[in-house]
């Protein structure tokens, strides 16, 4: 039973048609939460609905692997132009995973700065938002880890959808609790 159950898990066409499912379901919620909620006590819930969305369409669209070819179109353009390689200081073909990782890098901390700004500011912040929050603070987080480079071998696919779901669970909490709280308003 045990070995089936992994075997099914493991199977990624199965988890995330799963994973999608659950993520369409939660951008729904999400539009919902935030058409109950007042214009001015909606910045958190909008967040979390465009997310939500832009999850949808990457697992629909493979949004990462677009992103993906673009920088190395970009890489390339910089790789491969003499003029831009002896104004650099140094050769940038030499540390390409380190310039991957800085991108990475910055590109998280921005993702999760932003998150963190809009809880500071957002004047209708409650723990229902928080939980939502804190699901999207940890996908980021996540997929921001996973692309720099080792780290995606040394976590199974497995452990990898257990996090989304952990984090998956914490987004559609918040909203249920939240669109629940604005009704009762």
């Amino acid at each position: 039973m045990n070995a089936t159950v992994l075997r099914a898990a493991e199977d990624p066409f199965w988890v995330d048609a799963v994973s999608a499912l659950l993520w369409l379901a939660t951008a729904i919620l999400a539009v919902h939460v935030v058409r109950a909620h007042p214009r001015g006590a909606r910045a958190a819930w909008v967040l979390v609905c465009g997310f939500g969305i832009l999850v949808v369409l990457d697992k629909a669209f493979d949004l990462q692997l677009w992103a993906l070819d673009f920088a190395k179109v970009v890489r390339d353009m910089l790789f491969s132009d003499p003029q831009v390689q002896q104004s650099l200081e140094f050769d940038l073909r030499e540390h390409r995973s380190e310039l991957k990782a800085a991108v990475l890098v910055a590109a998280t901390v921005v993702g999760l700065g932003s998150v963190v700004w809009l809880v500071r500011t957002d004047r209708g912040m409650d723990r229902n938002r928080v939980l939502a929050l804190l699901g999207v603070l940890g996908v980021i987080g996540y997929v921001g880890l996973r692309m720099v480079p080792g780290v995606e071998e040394r976590v199974s696919q497995l452990v990898g959808w257990a996090i989304e779901f952990a984090c998956w669970s914490c987004v559609t909490l918040g909203l249920a609790l939240g669109l629940r709280k604005a009704r009762k308003q």
